[in-house]
Order: structure tokens, then C-alpha cells, then sequence
């Protein structure tokens, strides 16, 4: 019969592989809806993760069923930690993504060699990477696991955990006070996502948390919806515009007043993959819905509308400057135009 810790240990466990695999099927289904591709891996990710808690979840059944723990007790340590390569792949891929693009291949490559050198010693030399503690009595309680601290396993473990909270912890936290707006919130989300999974990782592999293993396990399952609410589709409201400033009818208003408006901004390339992710345009931020424009040169999104009315504009893409339609010239807008709009807007 469990032990009050031993239920606390089992339902906790539990807990976050169901809850787990259902957020990530969640996430994939929600990618599938706005095509979001990073968001696709984040539910990917969610799942493996929960998975890191699969040997208390079988250990948990086996007891139910058997009232025995499972056997062989080795198998605990498998089908907890065959998950971490898998994760720090995925993990890291979306780090990459968005912090390093130009870096992306290497980083993942570098860490799923890494991975990959894990997973030999997890499954080669399992007996002197663990100390497995067995219940005094048989089904007493969860088999307890901790690695041992001159393996390589564990030494690869804690670099997983501490590259995760620096690279994309401490990546995102800094990304945010380089941005504004919703694109600085995204990567706050993104930033306590990651902070809270190393964290409560590094709380529950390499130490006995003890009674607050409850908060331990629910700091680890919330770091995904942090993910989730950094890379989600966000509902953004089209900026309403008067009849004389409808984007198509008097387009020259709308756009010299957003030209203005980012005479001294610059879009980061972030913000534009977010804009992009998001189907969001550039001129208006609304969604961009039907036919989009995306350039080329640089994947800067457009909606249908505003392509047209820049074209007519200037026919200079906003992030490149290259032309919209290569068929046509680019122009400046009339610096009239612009002082004009900006003496008005004082008034």
C-alpha cells in the first residue's frame, strides 16, 4: 500500500504525463489551425517532457496492479531519461529559431550529438549512472532514482539544464529588453518558460525536493503554457481606419502615417518572424487573411491590400527595400507629403 509521499509522488508524476501529452496534442492541433510552425515543435516538446516522468507513471501502475514495484528496477531510470535527447533537440531547435537562425543547424547538430552521446552511457552503463533506492517495503512507495555525481550522466544532464536556462532562459529575457509591444511580452513568456523548466528540472533530477515536489511538478508543467503563450497565434485587432484613410481607397494617408511612425523604429528580424508566424502585416497589423504578400528577399508578410497600396506608394519593401513589383520602379514618397501629414497630425 502507497505511503502518503508515495501518493504524493505517484498522482504528481502522473499528472504531469497526462497532463503533459494532452497540452502538447493541444499545441499540435492549435499549430495546425494558424499554421504555426514553431508552435508545432513546442507541442512536440511539451510531450517529450512529460515523458521524463513515464518511469513513475508505469512504477505507479505496476504497484496498482501488482502491488509490487517495477521490474527489473532499471527500467525506471529508461523510461524516465530516454525522453532527454528527444527534448533537448526539439529544446533547442526553437532556441535556435528565433535567438541564432543563422546559427540553427550547428546548434542542433552540437546538441543532438551530445544527446546522443547520453543516451550510450543512459543505456550502457545505467548501474553507475543511478542510485536506485527501492522502497522498504515492496509497493511502499515510487522507486527513487538519483543520478550518480561522477557520471558522465550526470555531468551531460546538468549541461543540458544549464545551457537551457542561458541560452534560451537568459536569450530570451535579453531579446525582451531589446524589444516592445507584444513582441517584448512574447519573449517574457518565452523567457520564464525556460527558466522554470530548468529549474524545476534541475529540483527534480538532481535533488529531493522532498514535500514540495508537488510545486516542483506544477513549476515544470506550467513552463509549457509559458511556451505556448510566447509562440500562440495572437487575436489582434485591425486598426480601425475612417473611410478617408481606408487602406485601397486613400492609401497614401495609411501608409505615410505607419512611415512615420517607423522613421526612427527598426523591425528586428524577430519581429519579423513573429509577423510572419502570426500572418500578421507589417503596415496595418491586422491578420493577414486570403492572398498575402510575402517578400521574397527577406519572407516580410503583407496583406493583399496593403501590398497593393504600397506598390503604389513607394514599391520598397519595408525590412529589404528591394521592390514589391519587380516590374516597376521604386520611389521615394514626397517629402511634402510626409511634412505635410506630420504638421497635420500635430494640429
Amino acid at each position: 500500500m502507497l505511503s502518503p509521499i508515495g501518493w504524493l509522488n505517484s498522482l504528481t508524476g502522473s499528472g504531469v504525463v497526462i497532463s503533459g501529452c494532452i497540452f502538447g496534442l493541444y499545441f499540435i492541433y492549435k499549430s495546425k489551425q494558424s499554421n504555426a510552425k514553431l508552435l508545432l515543435y513546442t507541442g512536440i516538446l511539451t510531450i517529450f517532457v512529460s515523458l521524463l516522468y513515464l518511469g513513475q507513471f508505469i512504477d505507479f501502475i505496476a504497484i496498482i496492479i501488482t502491488g509490487e514495484n517495477l521490474k527489473p528496477y532499471q527500467l525506471y531510470a529508461i523510461l524516465c531519461y530516454m525522453w532527454v535527447a528527444p527534448a533537448v533537440i526539439f529544446g533547442f531547435y526553437l532556441g535556435a529559431e528565433i535567438l541564432l537562425p543563422e546559427k540553427k543547424k550547428l546548434i542542433v547538430l552540437i546538441y543532438t550529438i551530445i544527446g546522443i552521446v547520453f543516451e550510450l552511457f543512459l543505456f550502457l552503463d545505467i548501474n553507475n549512472s543511478f542510485i536506485f533506492r527501492l522502497p522498504t517495503n515492496p509497493g511502499e512507495d515510487i522507486i527513487d532514482v538519483n543520478f550518480n555525481r561522477s557520471s558522465p550522466t550526470f555531468i551531460l544532464i546538468a549541461f543540458f539544464l544549464l545551457s537551457a536556462l542561458i541560452f534560451n532562459g537568459f536569450g530570451f529575457l535579453y531579446k525582451s529588453f531589446q524589444s516592445t509591444g507584444i513582441i517584448k511580452r512574447k519573449f517574457i513568456y518565452l523567457s520564464l518558460g525556460w527558466i522554470m523548466f530548468a529549474s524545476a528540472g534541475a529540483l527534480d533530477s538532481l535533488t529531493s525536493p522532498g514535500i514540495g515536489l508537488f510545486l516542483v511538478r506544477i513549476g515544470m508543467l506550467s513552463s509549457s503554457w509559458f511556451w505556448y503563450f510566447g509562440l500562440r497565434e495572437e487575436k489582434i485587432k485591425t486598426v480601425e481606419i475612417s473611410d478617408k484613410q481606408a487602406i485601397g481607397e486613400d492609401a497614401d494617408i495609411t501608409l505615410i502615417e505607419r512611415l512615420t511612425e517607423l522613421t526612427d523604429e527598426h523591425l528586428s528580424d524577430e519581429e519579423v518572424t513573429f509577423y510572419r508566424e502570426q500572418t500578421i502585416c507589417l503596415v496595418c497589423k491586422g491578420k493577414a487573411l486570403g492572398f498575402t504578400y510575402i517578400c521574397p528577399d527577406c519572407k516580410a508578410l503583407y496583406c493583399e491590400k496593403c501590398a497593393r497600396s504600397l506598390i503604389n506608394l513607394e514599391n520598397a519593401c519595408w525590412i529589404c527595400n528591394n521592390a514589391i513589383d519587380k516590374n516597376k520602379p521604386i520611389k521615394t514618397p514626397k517629402r511634402k507629403e510626409i511634412e505635410d501629414f506630420k504638421s497635420a497630425k500635430k494640429k
